[in-house]
């Protein structure tokens, strides 16, 4: 029996790690994926040059087009040559990694509708904070029209469904899932001495309690709450066990190294490609996002997801998290939320977790657990698969 037929835009799909969910949906689809001849160099916390485009057979069709134009943000390029595709193959199913006012999204529908008939168009978006004023109104101009074109949704979170819905989405066309999966093979717990190996290769000290935070280096992640929260319990209680150690790069970079010279339990580590992101996991004891809302002239923000909570708990480490957009959701337990935009509250959660062995084991396998069951490569894919086949169904 011939598989349906399936494409995907998007840029994200350059780096071949992003990839891996298309490869476990191609057991049940035959999958085409379109997005960009390069990698974009500003559009993560890593280096990703030095990143593989997939140098295995991967059982999906990629195709590369160029960005037009060159160095736009991620919503305001369209694809050159992308017809082409849709003129070569047919799809059953076409699904636009953007947001709904995102070009590369309405090309990829007008080239739908246009070329595919039949084809069921949808898209997968993540944004979960509504605009105010002028920029909110045309905003909501655009979702509407986005949910009468789409067959439809895919929401990163739960709020992100919400925004949908409100415009237009209906909700049994509407899938919540991630937008990647982890691969359990890299991201995996080790034993006490890897971990020890770990740590001496990336220059930790082998015995000291590490917390660890990976991403971008930016004020709204909570980086300096985090330094002011481990300066207040050291002074509380004096224990000099205890490590913080952050991997990235960002404008907040140069104030952290300001803060390093006089804290030597504070270590900075150079951004490096996402497939060796494993080790640091492996090598700390907890990791902490202590993301804070934007809201600012022109800038509007909230946690989306954080795929580095899921890669740490898919590592057997405790992820603790802020109330900051979707936190609460992906780490599925509310011993390890704390308030965001306060110190106070990271301290509060840090040494309850630096005191309590049983919490930390207990969280760490509930979430593990989690991992496992929601939001692996596979997991991720057989929910896609299910939601799709179900939305065939409809029609």
């Amino acid at each position: 029996m011939k598989k349906p037929a399936i494409l995907f835009v998007g840029a994200s799909y350059v780096l071949a790690i992003h990839r891996k969910k298309l490869v476990a949906l191609a057991d049940q689809f035959e999958v085409t994926c379109a997005t960009s001849d390069q990698i974009d160099q500003h559009g993560y916390a890593w280096p990703t040059a030095g990143s593989s485009f997939g140098s295995r057979e991967e059982q999906v069709d990629v195709r590369r087009f160029s960005e037009w134009p060159k160095g736009a943000k991620r919503t305001r390029f369209l694809y050159r040559g992308l017809g082409q595709l849709f003129r070569e193959k047919r799809f059953d199913f076409v699904i636009a990694d953007s947001e709904p006012w995102g070009l590369v999204k309405w090309q990829t529908w007008v080239l739908t509708r246009m070329t595919q008939r039949g084809a069921i168009f949808g898209e997968f978006t993540t944004e979960n904070v509504k605009r105010s004023g002028v920029k909110g109104l045309i905003l909501s101009l655009i979702y509407r029209a986005s949910m009468k074109g789409d067959d439809f949704t895919i929401a990163l979170n739960q709020r992100c469904r919400q925004i949908l819905i409100e415009y237009g989405a209906e909700p049994e066309r509407n899938l919540v899932a991630p937008q990647f999966g982890i691969d359990p093979e890299q991201f995996a717990p080790v034993d006490p001495a890897t971990k020890v190996n770990r740590r001496l290769a990336l220059g930790l000290p082998s015995e000291e309690f590490v917390i660890g935070y990976c991403g971008r280096f930016v004020r709204e992640k909570g980086l300096l709450k985090i330094v002011e929260a481990v300066d207040a319990i050291k002074q509380r209680t004096g224990d000099d066990k205890v490590t913080v150690v952050v991997l990235g790069a960002g404008p907040l970079e140069k104030e952290l190294r300001r803060l390093s010279e006089a804290r030597p339990w504070l270590h900075l580590l150079n951004a490096r490609p996402p497939e060796q992101i494993p080790v640091f996991m492996q090598a700390i004891d907890l990791f902490v996002l202590a993301s804070e809302p934007v809201n600012e002239a022109g800038r509007v923000n909230e946690e989306q997801f954080g795929l580095v909570l899921i890669e740490a708990m898919a590592c057997g480490i405790p992820a603790i998290g802020s109330t900051c957009g979707a936190i609460p959701e992906v780490i599925g337990d509310d011993r390890a939320v704390f308030q965001h935009s306060s110190s106070a509250a990271i301290a509060t959660s840090l040494e309850a977790f630096l005191r309590n062995v049983e919490m930390r084991k207990s969280v760490a396998q509930g979430q593990y657990k989690r991992v496992t069951e929601l939001y692996t490569c596979e997991a991720v894919a057989r929910r896609y698969g299910e939601f799709l086949l179900k939305i065939g169904q409809m029609r």
